[in-house]
């Protein structure tokens, strides 16, 4: 998954879920260039599911399972679709 904040654009994956105190925590994988982990409380869960439920969201999320990821993006893209491009 792609993290964009006005500071930085990062690729995330999810390593692994776990139940801690009660809520879902996600952690991402060990070779990531940034250690995370995402807290997710029982009303952050059901804001998810609720989203999740609505028919569009829904469908796309099920065809998921049959489509190929997009081919990564060249440098030259990345730079292009940069907040902050290079001006020279």
């Amino acid at each position: 998954m792609r993290v964009i904040t006005p500071m930085a654009e990062l690729e995330i994956s999810i390593g692994r879920i776990v139940i801690q105190d009660g809520a879902l925590v996600l952690s991402n994988l060990e070779t990531d260039a940034l250690q995370t982990r995402t807290i997710l409380g029982p009303q952050d869960v059901r804001g998810i599911l609720a989203q999740f439920m609505r028919p569009r969201i829904l469908w796309h999320a099920i065809t998921c399972f049959f489509r190929k990821n997009p081919p990564p993006e060249t440098t030259q893209e990345k730079a292009e679709h940069h907040a902050t491009p290079n001006p020279w």
